[in-house]
């Protein structure tokens, strides 16, 4: 029953959220009540405990938002300067195919993004691009939440594992963690070889009029070049250089492949095929000032985070910080640190943008407050999400001595599995980031669980973290917080329901991939 109970937010969440179609805004509200319920009278966790980590959720929920309100900030207006019909004009004549289209932009761009951002940033940014250039709303929001997995082990300059896992296991040494990078890379790897192109197949068959699994797989040449381009580069940064620079250095080096590739008219379809029926190839070339003008402001706001992340830098910008120690009497604490926010980044590059382009202020701050009034929505499913994952955490400050809503179900698991638990390993982890919306968070929540997991079962502990990574990184297809932010961005609020079940196949079949791979490995090593 205790299971059960534990698995009650969760189920309520599927439910309402993968078969009845409700939004988050109503979703996690009834999630999030029903914990409280649950905490306090199975649980009979402290009040206290509750309001404290009510509190901490509703703060952690303003970091989330703030990074989502920069980017719309930053992206508004650039739009009110037309910088992005420069963008989109580029993209249009770079090629008008949307297959090719989604390589670039929904793969590589949104590495890129993941590499030196992350935190919901890739698909907040790249899923309007996609909606202008023709897409469905609906492959808009689920592509990038799709493609945002093999780089999100390495998000945010590695954060997942640098901080992630080392917080959660303290006795992970630094080259533990680079282990942790190398196996976690090479899980990634072996599916980045095909997962470009499945994606394509898929997004062929069930979102372009033709329904045809053939069409995607026609722009296989490409597909393949950019993996190999991503994979290299990839892997060989997590093998000699760490966690923090693998998705940066991946897809930087096949952006750039790519885009010479695709600009010559190297190893492309033979024949032309996009969501927009009107779309042509034309004998225009791009404008390179109006180019890097209209790109000034992400090529900056790029430099300015991977500058940040730079160790002797970041340790002084993160001194500046806004922060709540024990909250409420409890070991519970909030942290905002200023300067090291991409929120706070892509506010900051905005309000210089809008001034370098002469914007006038009443302008600028209509476009803010319009983006204030947009997230609004998003801004009660992310609070509430929040709540429900703070208190699900917490739920072990209790007087019944039952360990936390968190843990029950992954033990009770895993006690069963045996060796196999290795299969189920990614699933895990997968779990931490559908509810926590972060591989980062998924690896504090379970990174400690796993590790006490793989010593009681006798296995190779780096193996097992490696899976938990990538696990958090698959879950990030199907989580709440991803969902919801790329909806926002692209007007798509209330349709929550119909990505998570889009995403459902390729968050399956990665998952499974990764499981089998975990028990291969075991087996060699």
């Amino acid at each position: 029953m205790l299971l059960l109970y534990s698995l009650l937010p969760i189920l309520l969440i599927i439910i309402l959220m993968g078969f009845l179609s409700w939004s988050a805004k109503k979703t996690m509200p009834l999630a999030a009540i029903l914990s409280i319920i649950l905490a306090i009278f199975i649980w009979k966790m402290n009040p206290n405990w509750i309001l404290a980590s009510s509190i901490k959720g509703a703060l952690t929920a303003f970091n989330i938002m703030l990074i989502i309100f920069g980017a719309l900030c930053l992206m508004y207006i650039i739009k009110t300067t037309k910088l992005m019909n420069t963008i989109i004009e580029d993209f249009k004549i770079l090629t008008p195919d949307s297959r090719l289209q989604t390589i670039i932009i929904a793969w590589l761009f949104v590495a890129f993004l993941e590499g030196i951002a992350g935190f919901g940033t890739p698909a907040a940014i790249t899923a309007p691009l996609l909606l202008i250039l023709g897409f469905p709303a609906l492959a808009a929001v689920s592509l990038p939440l799709i493609f945002d997995t093999i780089p999100v082990t390495f998000g945010a300059v590695g954060v997942p594992i640098t901080i992630g896992l080392k917080t959660s296991v303290p006795a992970l040494t630094l080259e533990s963690l680079k282990q942790i990078g190398i196996y976690s890379a090479a899980f990634h790897s072996i599916i980045a070889l095909f997962f470009p192109l499945l994606i394509l197949s898929l997004m062929t068959r069930f979102f372009a009029k033709e329904k045809s699994f053939l069409l995607g797989l026609k722009a296989w040449k490409l597909s393949l070049i950019s993996s190999i381009a991503f994979i290299i580069p990839y892997f060989l940064s997590a093998y000699f250089l760490g966690p923090e620079l693998p998705s940066i250095l991946g897809s930087l080096t096949s952006l750039v492949i790519c885009i010479t590739l695709i600009h010559k008219r190297i190893c492309l379809p033979k024949k032309l095929w996009s969501f927009n029926s009107s779309a042509r190839y034309t004998n225009k070339k791009i404008n390179v000032k109006k180019s890097i003008k209209a790109w000034l402001p992400y090529i900056s706001a790029s430099l300015i985070l991977i500058i940040t992340r730079l160790p002797f830098i970041s340790s002084l910008i993160k001194k500046v910080s806004i922060n709540y120690f024990n909250i409420l009497n409890t070991s519970l604490s909030y942290n905002l640190e200023i300067l090291y926010s991409p929120g706070i980044i892509f506010l900051i590059i905005a309000i210089l943008t809008s001034y370098m382009l002469k914007l006038k202020l009443k302008t600028t701050l209509a476009n803010f407050k319009q983006v204030f009034y947009k997230i609004i929505p998003a801004s009660i499913a992310l609070i509430f999400t929040i709540i429900l994952v703070q208190i699900m955490i917490n739920t072990n400050n209790n007087l019944t001595n039952y360990e936390s809503m968190l843990l029950i179900p992954a033990k009770t698991l895993a006690n069963y599995l045996g060796t196999s638990f290795l299969f189920f390993s990614p699933f895990v982890g997968a779990l931490g980031a559908f509810l926590a919306g972060s591989n980062t968070v998924s690896n504090l929540l379970f990174g400690f669980f796993q590790y006490n997991m793989a010593e009681n079962l006798g296995l190779n502990i780096i193996l097992v973290l490696s899976l938990q990574a990538v696990g958090g990184a698959i879950g990030n297809m199907i989580c709440i917080h991803n969902i919801v932010a790329a909806c926002t961005t692209v007007n798509y609020l209330g349709n929550e329901g119909k990505v998570f079940r889009a995403n459902l196949l390729p968050f399956f079949i990665y998952t499974t991939l990764v499981g089998i791979l975990g028990l291969l490995a075991y087996l060699i090593l």
